[in-house]
């Protein structure tokens, strides 16, 4: 595409945030943080520079990295380290440890200015459509530039217990004796020692490794891994089970991270913001029993047994999230079988159970928007440090851009975007239409900088609320205020940058 044209189209996407953004106290501390954050990064490149010339080159490009802009095609998310930052010796006066200080110094209060933004936000402005995304984006920020800011860290849901940051839950397990074992999960320390030397406990009794694998393999006797949110049962391995419940509990972070505002409504976000008072978690996780269910069975073939009365279709599924019963299936082994449909289906589940109420999404129209943002968190990566979701690279893209580029596939997105869940599951085209609706969610995550996200966001919000009928769901030409006809040329434009 023409340099001139791609300015054109970004020129066009970010008049559409400007004329849309929310007025009021939204509006106003999103200007009032960007000359926080020039000065900020100023302040970083100037230290940097100090640090080259004392000669601290791995310093200087640790504080050049913090001021790199983010890829503006990919979305990635920096939890801050659960222990505290251990203080910097005042009597030291080498070059390196005066500049520590400085730049720790620096962070400080720059978080502290951001903070009352985000505070006025996330109070005064708590009512306002986008207040959560503003609020809680600003959180993330203040984290990044000191990890120990304590009302920050209320904001996430942590409070510091000795030398660590610990939710309630996590500090409910610590009290009890319990520690996480990096294999055997939530354990009490006293266990540990016969874990690793093999033995299981079944039943109240310590049995060896293979008596219970033998028992386990029956899945409804199956192992039952807990987290924080969420419960995994598996006849897979206990091993197996640890390990997926912790990558969700880590999709999970990053989900609330790029998706505040669900599950959080005015007073929530209020709360987050005080300083007094319980430290705030998420009023609505997962089922009835307050966790987000998850069944990992060993083979296809035993997850098709399970869920086929209740889905006739399940065989043609790698992965199923069931509305009805909130469970989100998977099978370990065989044909299909694939890790990133555990962050498929479970988008279906963080979005659904953001609400104890059923309902139907996307039913009658809409329902590429539900299928397009699960295709788009099967992107999801974690380096054991940042998580990212959204890389152009990632499959269900590149075949966006290779259905339109090189066989000119493309539905009409006002009809396309009329399509509900049979009419779209139907398609004689159905992995074209998948990926159509993949790029096209990539397009409104990521197109002009961003500025179409607010409406998606509040085109799933829509989609999803529990209050809001099928018939009043806004749509992303209503909400944008761009004929669908000319979001269908910026997004073709898109796909070929």
């Amino acid at each position: 595409m023409p340099l001139v044209r791609s300015v054109l189209i970004s020129a066009a996407l970010s008049l559409v945030a400007v004329t849309s953004a929310t007025a009021g106290t939204v509006a106003e501390v999103q200007a009032a943080a960007e000359p926080l954050r020039d000065a900020y990064r100023a302040e970083l490149t100037a230290f940097a520079d100090r640090a080259d010339a004392a000669g601290l080159a791995e310093f200087a490009a640790e504080l050049r990295t913090r001021v790199t802009p983010p890829d503006p095609l990919t979305l990635s998310v920096t939890p801050p380290p659960r222990a505290v930052q251990p203080p910097l010796p005042a009597a030291d006066r080498s070059d390196e440890m005066v500049l520590r200080r400085a730049v720790r110094r620096s962070g400080e209060e720059y978080a502290n200015a951001l903070f009352l933004l985000a505070k006025k936000v996330g109070t005064k402005g708590a009512d306002e459509p986008t207040a959560a995304e503003t609020a809680m984006g600003l959180v993330w920020e203040i984290l990044a530039a000191n990890p120990d800011h304590a009302p920050a860290r209320r904001a996430i849901g942590q409070k510091q217990v000795d030398d660590e940051w610990l939710t309630p839950w996590q500090a409910v397990q610590t009290k009890a004796g319990r520690v996480d074992h990096p294999v055997y999960g939530w354990t009490p320390e006293g266990h540990v020692d016969r874990w690793e030397a093999g033995e299981r406990l079944l039943d109240g009794r310590w049995v060896d490794a293979d008596r219970e694998a033998l028992v386990r393999s029956n899945f409804a006797s199956g192992w039952v891994c807990e987290t924080e949110h969420y419960r995994v049962r598996t006849n897979v391995s206990l091993e197996r089970g640890v390990e997926v419940a912790r990558q969700l509990e880590r999709f999970h972070t990053f989900f609330r991270a790029v998706f505040p505002g669900f599950g959080l409504g005015p007073a929530d976000l209020r709360k987050r913001f005080s300083s007094y008072g319980a430290i705030p978690t998420y009023t609505y996780v997962g089922g009835a029993d307050g966790a987000y269910n998850v069944h990992l069975y060993r083979e296809k073939g035993e997850y098709v047994l399970a869920l086929k009365d209740e889905t006739p279709q399940i065989e043609v599924t790698n992965g199923f999230y069931d509305h009805r019963t909130r469970i989100a299936s998977f099978y370990e082994n065989g044909p299909g079988a694939d890790p990133r449909t555990v962050f498929h289906e479970g988008t279906h589940q963080l979005f659904y159970e953001c609400t104890p109420r059923f309902r139907l999404v996307g039913e009658n129209a809409h329902y590429w928007a539900v299928e397009g943002i699960g295709c788009y968190m099967e992107s999801f990566r974690d380096d054991g440090q940042t998580m990212s979701a959204g890389s152009p690279r990632y499959i269900r893209f590149s075949n966006a851009r290779k259905r339109w580029i090189d066989e000119q596939f493309f539905v009409p997105l006002n009809e396309f975007d009329a399509r509900g869940r049979v009419a779209f599951q139907t398609s004689p085209d159905i992995y074209k239409v998948y990926s159509q609706a993949s790029g096209l969610t990539h397009f409104f995550m990521h197109a002009g900088g961003g500025a179409l996200r607010p409406a998606l966001t509040a085109h799933l919000s829509d989609l999803y609320h529990p209050a809001v009928r099928p018939t009043q769901v806004r749509s992303l030409d209503a909400l944008t205020g761009v004929s669908w006809t000319n979001l269908g040329e910026f997004y073709k434009d898109y796909l070929v940058k």
